[in-house]
């Protein structure tokens, strides 16, 4: 069954200017009463900033029209972050995407990688043998570290970033299992940086029966399409 992505945006009143983005898969249903979302967007998103996490799937009552996002701009400016299981450090990129007769190209702006200290390499080393709180509470210092990464990232940096794009450290990853879950809270970034923070790309397509890796061929086709193939190197 083919796969169409929803993007809901629910404008809350003029004092609180903030988005919600909702996903779901085709024929999903969602409640047309407004007031529920804006009753989890008050718990969910900071007045700074909005934390957007693409496995929300609400599945209450009601029809609803299923369409891809809706573009906004032909120019973004991201920051990317990327930390591999090899422990040696945090990967931090700006870069510009620009959107021109019908093909999106990039550009790196400014790279960075910081060194994960010895203390930062155990703690994430054993975080697949902590207990549920020890885990939850290594989630959200992990997400204060990289926020200061990137807050130190981005001082005297033109142009502000339109959004960060944070995939988190990977601790569990057994899709056969529909399992998985990368350390760094996305909320904790978006309050900390006051950039709007997308995270948790894996886990709506390991529930749709995926490996847990969504974006790699939307991002082959869009960037790389000139390409015959392309050989992931990363471990």
């Amino acid at each position: 069954m083919q796969i169409v992505i929803i993007c809901l945006i629910i404008e809350l009143s003029s004092s609180f200017p903030r988005k919600a983005f909702f996903y779901c898969e085709k024929n999903r249903v969602l409640i047309n009463k407004l007031r529920v979302f804006c009753f989890f967007c008050n718990i969910l998103f900071s007045r700074q900033a909005k934390i957007l996490t693409l496995p929300v799937c609400p599945a209450w009552g009601g029809e609803v029209n299923c369409a891809m996002i809706k573009q906004t701009s032909k120019s973004y400016y991201c920051i990317g972050l990327m930390s591999g299981t090899s422990l040696d450090g945090l990967d931090i990129a700006l870069c510009q995407l620009n959107k021109a007769e019908e093909k999106w190209t990039y550009k790196f702006l400014k790279t960075q990688t910081h060194t994960y200290s010895k203390e930062w390499k155990s703690a994430l080393k054993q975080a697949v043998l902590l207990s549920g709180q020890e885990l939850q509470k290594l989630h959200r210092s992990y997400a204060l570290l990289l926020s200061e990464y990137i807050n130190d990232f981005i001082a005297n940096t033109a142009p502000h970033a339109d959004f960060i794009a944070s995939h988190g450290h990977t601790v569990f990853h057994e899709p056969g299992k529909m399992l998985n879950f990368q350390l760094g809270d996305g909320a904790v970034i978006a309050a900390k940086t006051g950039i709007t923070t997308i995270c948790d790309f894996r886990s709506l397509d390991i529930c749709l029966n995926g490996q847990g890796a969504p974006l790699v061929a939307v991002g082959d086709q869009l960037l790389f399409g000139n390409y015959a193939a392309c050989v992931n190197l990363g471990g």
